[in-house]
């Protein structure tokens, strides 16, 4: 569950193994870390709770990123967009 995870050492540990290991083993397999995978996942998860009429405040919360404002950041990093344009886009609106 992504707005259930902590951190790394939580998901090493699920796996029993350690978190440069489990990071190490991750990126060789998919191309990213496991860090960036988290991430986009949120993001994937919040444009959905948009798309069914949360505000992205609450969608934001609901998938895990703590605060808006730290959702905000990361989603101007990785898309370029502040969050109303990019969801605005991605909604068609």
């Amino acid at each position: 569950n992504l707005s259930e995870i902590t951190s790394l050492d939580e998901i090493a540990e699920k796996f029993f193994m350690s978190k440069c290991h489990l990071c190490r083993i991750f990126k060789s397999r998919t191309g990213i870390t496991v860090n960036r995978y988290i991430t986009n996942k949120r993001i994937m998860l919040v444009k959905r709770l948009c798309k069914k009429g949360k505000s992205i405040s609450d969608a934001s919360l609901e998938a895990g990123f703590g605060s808006y404002s730290n959702f905000y950041k990361i989603y101007v990093k990785e898309t370029n967009l502040s969050p109303r344009d990019g969801l605005k886009y991605e909604m068609g609106n």
